[in-house]
């Protein structure tokens, strides 16, 4: 057997390239740059803004809801503008004395939060706490009362500008380093942002007290990058404040009636949609702001927009993650997510990973379709009827491929990724042909066609048509070069079909990233003696269809294959520990489930598991797949 088969190895691989030769390759590549993804600042920065204290206003968090510019960032940086009003003497009026460049540390907190429903607040995406150098406001200026300036002015510093002004604006920044101690802070498309910190005049007494919170006002409202979604709607005015109430009736002007948004309680942060409802212009002329226009926190965010890119898992049942179990006790409706994750959740998984690194934001794209043979990973449309016809006009063995998918298009069972009546294959091409960003793709097939041949040597009247008088004898005879079922046998027809597929993606897909093929293990190795013989010359015929002088790699670049057949079938001693570990072959369950299908049907008992893999063999056939990308 061993010293039979690889004599054809050389021709073999010769034959699984000549399909696709000929058709163009196209391909596209994207990157992504640090820029800023929110702001609503002014052109220049002011020397002092609109801004609110939330001491006076009895409040502890303020916030508003902003729309990014793409749909995931990570988080580089987010400014928030404050505005001091604190003397370095902590008096006011004349007697307000700042040394110049005085500030006071304070910790201020920036909580980022989901856009729950209602546009309330939801799930806290990241909080963080920073001391923060707070300038004190300076002296006031015998040139101020001349100016003009913001309300009691006679007390105001002056500007550069030319102007006079009570408090000081100043940005509070939140660097990289401190928003991503606890990883990399990725933003969704909305978020609300808040701001929040201790006001209490007891203990220190600093100037805490005089710290404000910046506000828009209506020469900068709308921002430059990104939006405000809720800005100043028709319905409500203060649509899109968010405050975390600490009194019974916190209040923002003297003329409004406040009151909490409907269901809320004190203490919780949510949006003030109700609090400005009804307010005529001569009140909102009079609002104890200054200025009726700013009601908006002034905030900039910096931002590397995360880049989709995707996997696909081409595959059978280990693909998809079947378990028998699971199907048993979900029948008949099956829904795919009570399944195992299969190989390509580990390979999935890490690959996320890196792709996070590089700022990129993975999706898994798993077309695995349990059950599914070579032939009916290709398919019978027309990508396979041409396929076909390209190898039949060749001088080597036919390819024969098959109607797609019967878990989903025969039985009705769902997938992972619907296809339609699209074969994997087909899927796949038109993926890539979209132009979606594919990073990595892992294919295993050909389990099922041997399940086929083998059900067949089982069977007597199939060894009695053909003189077989042994189950070994049928199963040498079908994988060789004079295959009954395959014109150059099965091992001819599983590898055809895979340097198929891997031809078809590069040459006619133009897909030119790594392409992983998962071997072959023997879970029957003790109910089918001789098995492993057989099962290990395939995975020795692929690693030379695929690793060869003249192989899919050395054709294709970037083609690996994944041999996880010693690490389930060592040809030791602890060959049956390996399989009890890592497949559920001796599942009691499932061999008990088995052995009443038999019996029910008629058939000797066999008190065979499932020859899936357990959750810790999914886990390490993903890990295999990793280390050969």
């Amino acid at each position: 057997m061993t010293g039979r088969i690889p004599k054809r190895a050389a021709r073999l691989a010769a034959a699984v390239l000549a399909t696709a030769g000929a058709l163009a390759m196209t391909a596209g590549t994207a990157s992504a740059t640090p820029e800023v993804v929110f702001n609503n600042n002014p052109a220049v920065k002011p020397g002092n803004v609109a801004s609110l204290n939330i001491s006076q206003r009895a409040i502890s968090e303020f916030g508003g809801q902003v729309k990014l510019m793409h749909a995931e960032t990570v988080a580089q940086t987010v400014s928030v503008m404050m505005s001091s009003w604190a003397c370095g003497n902590l008096l006011v009026g004349s007697a307000c004395l700042t040394a110049p460049g005085a500030t006071f540390v304070w910790p201020i907190t920036l909580n980022i939060y989901q856009v729950g429903a209602n546009n309330q607040p939801g799930a806290l995406i990241r909080s963080v706490t920073k001391n923060v150098n707070v300038p004190y406001r300076p002296s006031p200026s015998s040139k101020c009362p001349k100016t003009g300036g913001e309300e009691n002015d006679a007390y105001g510093w002056y500007s550069t500008s030319g102007h006079c002004f009570n408090g000081k604006a100043f940005y509070v920044t939140y660097t990289l380093a401190e928003l991503a101690k606890l990883g990399k802070l990725i933003l969704p498309e909305k978020v609300i942002i808040g701001v929040a910190f201790n006001d209490s005049s007891e203990g220190t007494n600093v100037g805490q007290s005089g710290l404000n919170i910046g506000l828009t006002e209506k020469s900068f409202e709308t921002p430059t990058v990104g939006s405000m979604p809720l800005l100043n709607t028709a319905e409500v005015w203060l649509n899109d404040v968010y405050l975390d109430a600490t009194t019974e009736f916190p209040y923002l002007c003297e003329r409004c009636t406040p009151k909490m948004p409907t269901g809320s309680t004190v203490g919780t942060f949510g949006v003030a949609g109700e609090w400005y409802g009804g307010v005529t212009a001569e009140q909102e002329s009079k609002l104890e702001w200054g200025n009726a226009e700013a009601y908006q926190p002034v905030l900039k965010l910096t931002g590397t927009p995360l880049t989709p890119t995707a996997y696909v898992a081409i595959g059978d049942s280990l693909a998809f993650g079947y378990k028998e179990t699971i199907f048993n006790k979900e029948f008949p409706a099956e829904p795919p997510s009570a399944f195992e994750a299969g190989y390509a959740g580990e390979f999935a998984n890490k690959l996320a990973a890196a792709e996070l690194k590089a700022y990129n934001r993975l999706s898994t794209i798993n077309l695995g379709c349990p059950g599914e043979t070579s032939g009916g990973l290709i398919g019978n449309g027309p990508l396979g009827k041409y396929l076909e016809g390209v190898r039949a006009s060749k001088s080597e063995s036919a390819l024969e491929v098959s109607a797609p998918c019967g878990y989903h298009n025969e039985y009705g069972w769902s997938l992972k990724t619907e296809q339609g009546t699209a074969s994997e294959l087909e899927y796949a091409v038109g993926l890539i042909k979209a132009g979606v960003n594919v990073k990595a793709v892992t294919l295993n097939i050909g389990s099922n066609d041997e399940l086929e041949s083998i059900s067949k040597c089982v069977n007597p009247e199939y060894d009695g048509k053909y003189g077989f008088t042994s189950l070994t004898e049928c199963l040498l005879y079908e994988v060789g070069l004079s295959g009954h079922e395959y014109p150059g046998g099965l091992f001819t027809h599983i590898l055809t079909n895979i340097g198929t597929v891997v031809g078809t993606l590069r040459n006619y897909a133009g897909y030119k990233g790594p392409i992983i093929v998962l071997g072959f293990y023997n879970p029957q190795a003790l109910f089918l003696p001789g098995s492993d013989v057989l099962q290990k010359s395939l995975n020795d015929h692929a690693e030379f269809v695929i690793n060869g002088a003249t192989g899919l790699n050395a054709t294709y670049g970037l083609v690996t294959f994944a041999n996880p057949f010693p690490l389930i079938n060592p040809q030791t001693s602890a060959e049956k520990a390996h399989i009890e570990k890592y497949t559920e072959m001796y599942n009691a369950s499932d061999i008990a489930a088995n052995n009443y299908k038999e019996k029910t049907e008629s058939r000797s008992e066999t008190n065979e598991g499932d020859i899936h893999p357990t959750a810790l063999g999914y886990s390490k056939l993903g890990q295999l797949v990793w280390e050969h990308r």
